[in-house]
């Protein structure tokens, strides 16, 4: 019965170690992405307002500004729930490790 014990704990040990490494890795994967498309963004709309006469300037910015901050809405509302549902799964791995 220790055996069995003892092989329950090192999964569970194991588990927590794959799921941080998940959790992390993914954040840093959305972060990384989510750094690149704003650079992108902000060029392309720099570009397009470089090639348009001053009364279109601010037009063509608003409506870039409102295309990335659409984008970042959307990747913050993608990105966030796939952390904190495997934050949550390592918690409740932790929880168990300590009963």
């Amino acid at each position: 019965m220790r055996r069995l014990f003892r092989r329950t704990e090192a999964v569970r040990g194991s588990v927590a170690r794959v799921l941080r490494i998940l959790a992390w890795g993914f954040v840093v994967m959305r972060a990384a992405l989510a750094f690149g498309d704003v650079l992108v963004y902000e060029l392309k709309i720099f570009a397009s307002v470089a090639k348009v006469s001053a009364a279109e300037k601010s037009t063509m910015l608003s409506a870039g500004i409102t295309d990335l901050m659409n984008n970042t809405a959307y990747q913050l509302i993608t990105a966030l729930p796939v952390p904190l549902a495997l934050f949550g799964a390592l918690l409740l791995v932790q929880r168990l490790q300590k009963n």
